[in-house]
C-alpha cells in the first residue's frame, strides 16, 4: 500500500494544499517550523482516526481560516498491493463559533470510501507507521511506552483487537467507577466480582496478542 495523493484544508499551518505522491521514497525538505511535521501527523490521522501530537484534536484546526465555522479536512488515498483504491475521509470542525475561538461543539466525521465510519472500524484502512525522535523511548522509557507502540501496531492489523482493547478501557472505567462508590458507601462489594472477571479476560486476551506480535518481530 502507499499513499498516492494527501489533501489537508485548514490543518494546523496548511490552508489548503493537495499532495500527489508516487510510489517509492518521498523525502519532504524544509526548514524549521514550515509544516514537515504537521505532515506527517495528517498522514498518521488518517490511519489511526487519531492525532500523533495533539493532546485535544482541537488544536489541529487553523482557526486563522476565514470560515464561519472552524473546520479541518483531510483526505488520503491510498492504493493497495491489488491495485484497489481506498479513500479515507477525516471532518473535524467546532460549531458555532464563540468570541473566544476555541469554544464550541467539537464534531468529527470519518469516511471510508465514502461511507461513514466509528473510528474502530476506519483504523488501518490506510496503514502507516510513524517514528520520530520521541519514539527512542521505546528503549529508554517505561514499558508503557511499547504497550502503547505494540496496540498502535495491532490496531491496523486486527479489527478484532481494536474492539478488545476498547472493551477493556470500558470496563476498567466501570470498574473504576465502582471502586469509588464503594469507598463512599453508595455500593457494596457484591458487583465487584464481574466487573474484575471481565477484566482479567479481556486483559488476557491483548496480552497474549502482544506476545505474539512481539514473537513476530523478534
Amino acid at each position: 500500500m502507499y499513499l498516492s495523493h494527501l489533501t489537508m484544508k485548514n490543518f494546523r499551518n496548511y490552508e489548503d494544499i493537495e499532495l500527489d505522491l508516487s510510489p517509492g521514497l518521498t523525502i519532504f525538505r524544509g526548514a524549521n517550523a514550515q509544516g514537515k511535521s504537521n505532515l506527517l501527523e495528517a498522514i498518521y490521522l488518517l490511519a489511526l482516526t487519531k492525532s500523533a501530537r495533539a493532546h485535544n484534536e482541537r488544536d489541529v484546526i487553523r482557526f486563522e481560516a476565514a470560515e464561519q465555522i472552524p473546520y479541518t479536512r483531510i483526505i488520503g488515498t491510498a492504493l493497495q498491493k491489488n491495485s484497489q483504491q481506498v479513500e479515507v475521509r477525516i471532518d473535524m470542525a467546532i460549531a458555532p463559533r464563540q468570541v473566544a475561538s476555541t469554544n464550541g461543539t467539537y464534531q468529527k466525521r470519518i469516511r471510508v470510501n465514502g461511507l461513514p465510519k466509528p473510528a474502530s472500524q476506519a483504523v488501518g484502512a490506510i496503514a502507516a507507521v510513524l517514528f520520530s525522535a520521541d519514539d527512542l523511548s521505546l528503549i529508554t522509557g517505561p514499558p508503557s511506552y511499547r504497550r502503547r507502540y505494540l496496540d498502535v501496531l495491532l490496531s491496523q492489523a486486527d479489527k478484532d483487537y481494536v474492539k478488545t482493547l476498547q472493551r477493556y478501557l470500558q470496563v476498567m472505567t466501570q470498574r473504576n467507577q465502582l471502586l469509588k462508590r464503594i469507598r463512599e458507601g453508595q455500593a457494596g462489594q457484591d458487583e465487584l466480582g464481574f466487573w474484575n472477571d471481565e477484566l482479567s479476560q479481556q486483559g488476557a486476551r491483548i496480552i497474549e496478542r502482544r506476545r505474539i506480535a512481539v514473537v513476530a518481530l523478534a
